[in-house]
């Protein structure tokens, strides 16, 4: 549904580091939207591969930063949809709101703050557009895809290179302004989905423009910050009353990646999700 895949909602964690933290981030791949990052089973893993392939290391370790405790933080909880606005589920906000408590419980001060997004999908939504229909004819056989993928190429075709041009042009204000969350704030929490996982065939059958709107409405809190750049970490929150995964989005400033790693080695030894294993039967 996002651009960064919602790994946590599988019980993993998916780190989005810095556009400029990784050698192997593919430049200008969906206008800039794109960003490769790493699924694994426990953050000392994701930091381990972030030292593997990090085209600019801070001084410490990712791994370091992973096992260490990190100081008190003033972290910012957005549980309030951008446009359009969609109710978060009640499972999903009470497992968010049970990651909160484990953070305070743990000496972080958490309080509810909504950053200021604005128009920001206006500068996004022609770039992931853009980018499904550079993708799309960048494969050999394009006849191929999948109908629906066809859909998505054609819609983007038909994004004015003026518009595209000009949500390139505004990236920085939005970047700015949504970044003004982290002047009072160490990081930010939110969910990675307003729902518990979709079916496997949820949106079987659905053209490309309802498919579009229904992505939007279960997962409005992600691909945003690939368009700001501001480096992100999806983690297992606690599950749903029936069982299915739940993710926790956390997202940080510039060069922040150490701490977010930090506070995500420190939420999973206090939460014990990498000894979870899903029922084989």
């Amino acid at each position: 549904g996002s651009i960064r895949i919602p790994a946590s909602c599988c019980g993993l964690v998916g780190l989005k580091p810095q556009r400029d933290r990784i050698a192997i981030s593919p430049p200008g791949h969906w206008y800039g939207l794109s960003v490769v990052g790493f699924l694994t089973r426990t953050v000392a893993d994701t930091a381990l591969l972030l030292d593997v392939v990090a085209a600019n290391s801070p001084e410490l370790l990712y791994a370091e930063a992973a096992a260490g405790t990190p100081t008190r933080l003033r972290i910012a909880l957005w549980l309030k949809t951008p446009f359009p606005p969609v109710p978060v589920d009640g499972s999903v906000r009470a497992s968010i709101e049970g990651v909160a408590a484990r953070l305070r419980a743990l000496g972080h001060e958490v309080v509810e703050h909504d950053p200021r997004y604005g128009r920001a999908g206006d500068a996004w939504i022609p770039r992931y557009l853009r980018g499904i229909a550079q993708d799309a004819e960048s494969v050999p056989r394009p006849e191929r895809l999948q109908r629906r993928t066809r859909g998505f190429a054609r819609i983007g075709r038909m994004v004015p290179g003026a518009l595209l041009q000009r949500a390139l042009r505004d990236e920085p204000d939005h970047a700015a302004r949504l970044g003004e969350v982290f002047g009072d704030h160490d990081l930010l929490l939110t969910p990675v989905a307003t729902r518990p996982p979709v079916d496997a065939a949820q949106w079987e059958g659905l053209g490309a423009p309802r498919t579009l709107l229904e992505m939007s409405r279960v997962y409005p809190f992600t691909g945003i910050w690939n368009m700001t750049g501001q480096p992100a970490i999806s983690i297992p929150a606690p599950p749903a009353a029936d069982g299915l995964p739940v993710g926790a989005q956390l997202v940080g400033p510039a060069d922040s990646e150490p701490l977010l790693l930090s506070v995500a080695g420190q939420l999973e030894r206090d939460m014990g999700w990498a000894q979870r294993r899903p029922p084989l039967s």
